[in-house]
C-alpha cells in the first residue's frame, strides 16, 4: 500500500518542473458534527511527575481516527463510547487523501491535499468544516507524499510544503507564510509554541522568541534502523514534545515512541507502557494512546481518565483528541 507514495515521491523529487491540472472537488458526505474547544494560555513550570492517581475530573472530549474503506477516507468521532462518522472523502485513485488527512487542534475544521497530475504525489491542499461541509482550495503544488503533509499551527493556520518550501497558510484568509530553511515543523496546539528542526538541529521555544536546543539521544538499536528523529507534537509550555522516526517511507507516521524534556533531553516515564501516541493539547492536558486503550493526562502526567475504544473501530489511525 505504501510503495505508490514512495515511488511518486522520488519522481517528484527528480523532476524539474510539473504541471499540475485543475483540481475538482473531492465528494464529501457531511455529517452533523462539530467540537468547539476553549483558548489555553502557555505555562510554565518544573517538570512533571509521572503518576497513576487520578488528579481530578476530565470532561469528556473528542477522540479523532482516520479509517479507510474501499471508497472513502473517513474521519471518526469517539465522544463518551459512541463513534460516529464525522466525515467521509472520496478516496481516490492513490493514498494521498488518506497520507495527508487531518484535524484542527479545535475540532473545527479538516484539511486533506487532494491529488493533481499524473504523478499522485503532488496536488491541493482542501480545508472543509468538521462535518466535510464548505469545502475549498486554500493552496496547489503541494506534496502530500510526506509522514506529515499536512499539520497546524493553531487552529487557523495549515502547515503545507511544496517541492522547495515548507509554509503555513491561513485558513480564512488564504495568507502564505514561508517558513525559511526549516526541514521540519510542529507547533503547539494552542499556537505559541514551535519546534523547529533545521539540518540534524531540533529547538523548542516560543514563536517569534527564544529556542532551547533539545539534545536527545534515542535508543541506539532502534536508532541504527532509521534516519534519525523529529518533533511529533509539543506541549504549550514548551517543556515536553513527543518524538517518532524519520525513514525513506513517505507514508504518514502518526505513532511516536518516546516523550523528551527539552531541557535536558531526558526520557519521560509515563504512567501506563506501551504508549504508542503521544498527543499534547491545546488545554494542557496530554492524549496518550496505548493499543486500544487511551489515557487523558493532566499536564504533570496524571491519569484523568482511561478510555477503551469501541469493538467496532479496528484498522485506524489516531488523528486528534479536542478536549
Amino acid at each position: 500500500m505504501r510503495a505508490t507514495l514512495r515511488v511518486a515521491i522520488t519522481v517528484v523529487a527528480a523532476a524539474s518542473a510539473l504541471t499540475i491540472g485543475a483540481c475538482s472537488a473531492s465528494e464529501i458526505t457531511p455529517t452533523a458534527h462539530s467540537v468547539d474547544a476553549g483558548p489555553a494560555q502557555p505555562g510554565s513550570g518544573a517538570a512533571p511527575t509521572p503518576s497513576t492517581a487520578t488528579s481530578a475530573t476530565a470532561t469528556p472530549g473528542t477522540a479523532y481516527f482516520l479509517v479507510v474503506t474501499a471508497t472513502s477516507v473517513q474521519i471518526k468521532a469517539l465522544r463518551s463510547g459512541r463513534l460516529s462518522v464525522a466525515a467521509s472523502i472520496a478516496k481516490g485513485a492513490n493514498e494521498c487523501v488518506w497520507n495527508s488527512t487531518s484535524v484542527a487542534p479545535d475540532g473545527i475544521h479538516i484539511a486533506w491535499i487532494e491529488p493533481t497530475g499524473e504523478l499522485g504525489a503532488i496536488g491541493s491542499l482542501r480545508v472543509a468544516d468538521i462535518n466535510g461541509s464548505h469545502p475549498r482550495t486554500l493552496a496547489t503544488n503541494v506534496i502530500c507524499a510526506d509522514p506529515k503533509a499536512t499539520s497546524w499551527d493553531g487552529s487557523s493556520r495549515v502547515v503545507v510544503r511544496t517541492r522547495t518550501e515548507l509554509f503555513t497558510v491561513n485558513i480564512s484568509s488564504g495568507e502564505r507564510t514561508e517558513l525559511g530553511g526549516l526541514v521540519h515543523v510542529a507547533f503547539s496546539a494552542d499556537g505559541h509554541t514551535i519546534a523547529q528542526q533545521v539540518g540534524r538541529a531540533v529547538t523548542v521555544g516560543p514563536v517569534g522568541g527564544h529556542g532551547t536546543a533539545v539534545h536527545y539521544t534515542p535508543p541506539a538499536a532502534e536508532a541504527a534502523r532509521w534516519d534519525g528523529w523529529q518533533t511529533y507534537s509539543v506541549a504549550r509550555d514548551g517543556r515536553l514534545i513527543s518524538v517518532n522516526w524519520n525513514g525513506t517511507d513517505p507514508s504518514r507516521r502518526d505513532h511516536t515512541f518516546a516523550v523528551v524534556r527539552v531541557s535536558d533531553g531526558a526520557t519521560i516515564a509515563l504512567p501506563h507502557a506501551g504508549v504508542d501516541h503521544v498527543e499534547f493539547l491545546a488545554n494542557g492536558n496530554v492524549f496518550a494512546l496505548r493499543g486500544r486503550v487511551y489515557d487523558v493526562l493532566d499536564s504533570h502526567l496524571r491519569v484523568l481518565t482511561t478510555s477503551t475504544l469501541p469493538s467496532s473501530l479496528t484498522t485506524f489511525q489516531p488523528l486528534r483528541y479536542v478536549p
